[in-house]
């Protein structure tokens, strides 16, 4: 799990919460790797009381790769406090890299 360098939260970290449990966090520009047993997982990034989508995965043997960030960098800066505010699943988005 991988994380962009946007300038919105960047001095915290994201937890990574997979089948619903917390299990690492992963920092500005950074990566943390997890070990998973194999079969059907459920992905999500999380902040405070803000998150990304869910990415539902299947491992079987290979490694799964994945990326993440806010979505408010630059001139969608202007729209996050209404995320914040009402939108809480658009804070930060997550995708198979």
């Amino acid at each position: 799990m991988s994380r962009t360098t946007g300038l919105i939260d960047m001095f915290r970290a994201y937890q990574v919460v997979i089948d619903g449990e917390r299990v690492g966090e992963v920092k500005r520009g950074g990566t943390v790797e997890i070990e998973l047993e194999e079969g059907r997982h459920a992905i999500q990034l999380q902040i405070d009381w803000c998150r990304s989508n869910t990415v539902l995965f299947d491992l079987d043997g290979k490694t799964a790769r994945f990326v993440g960030g806010n979505n408010f960098d630059g001139m969608k800066l202007l729209v996050a406090i209404f995320h914040l505010m009402f939108s809480r699943g658009d804070y930060l988005w997550l995708k198979e890299a």
